[in-house]
């Protein structure tokens, strides 16, 4: 059974007022993942074809810190493809991604794919393999580009001492590279359990670089929404929901239906 959270609404009435955004490169100091807590949790997901939602298999997320200087990010989920395993290695203090790794298990048998990206400042080495096939790959991607799958948990370190930033992320798996603008929209309170909760609700907007293409911020537009939990207590998650348009992870199942056949 997952947790109970009651949601109250008390979100920001006033308009951000048009202003350049604050920006924040990796390693300058404005955000650490140092004061990051480990996790291991479960999400539910959902995507919407003409405004009805439609579940997906749960996905789960545990984060691991490995001293000092490293913080590891795995996340899995099973399908009718198989089961889907994706590792993210971040350097602690400034998450700046260095590894990726992700590995696809077909059912009956068949032979796992995966795909291994190793990152620098310069740009990012691919190793694919599947059985006995192996091809290499190069590209421009580089650990100085926020990692856009984890973007949450760099935006849970913001101070937010100003309403509006821009980053430079990425989306190495789709080979793709985003100025993103992030406004803090609004706040709410959430109760979960016997704790209360401040939450942080930050839309976001994706400019692909490569393509020209522009993702509108907010919850119902493709940009998205995160709600983002700054100092969550123990069993409760950094991110409780990113939500655009079309896709839904969420910690509690405000708005993905159950996935038929699956327990409560």
């Amino acid at each position: 059974m997952k947790p109970n959270i009651i949601i109250f609404a008390s979100l920001l009435t006033a308009c951000v007022a048009a202003a350049d955004p604050t920006e924040v490169q990796i390693g300058d100091g404005q955000i650490s993942g140092l004061s990051l807590a480990p996790y291991d949790l479960v999400w539910s997901q959902c995507g919407a074809i003409e405004g009805v939602w439609s579940a997906s298999p749960d996905l789960s997320e545990r984060a691991v810190m490995i001293g000092d200087t490293m913080l590891r990010l795995t996340q899995s989920s099973d399908s009718e493809q198989g089961r889907s395993t994706s590792t993210a290695y971040l350097d602690r203090a400034s998450l700046s991604p260095l590894r990726f790794e992700r590995r696809m298990q077909p059912p009956e048998g068949a032979p796992a794919r995966s795909i291994e990206h190793s990152l620098s400042g310069e740009g990012y080495r691919a190793v694919m393999r599947q059985g006995d096939m192996m091809r290499e790959k190069e590209g421009p991607i580089g650990s100085n580009l926020y990692d856009g799958a984890s973007l949450g948990l760099a935006l849970s370190r913001l101070s937010f001492d100003t309403d509006i930033y821009s980053f430079q992320s990425s989306m190495i798996g789709m080979q793709a590279t985003y100025s993103t603008i992030v406004t803090l929209a609004g706040r709410e309170t959430v109760q979960h359990g016997d704790h209360t909760l401040d939450v942080l609700l930050v839309d976001v907007e994706w400019h692909h670089n490569e393509l020209g293409d522009v993702y509108l911020p907010g919850p119902n537009e493709s940009g998205g929404r995160y709600s983002i939990v700054q100092n969550p207590p123990a069993g409760v998650p950094y991110v409780l929901r990113y939500q655009t348009d079309t896709y839904v992870v969420e910690f509690k199942p405000d708005i993905c239906p159950a996935l038929i056949g699956s327990a409560d």
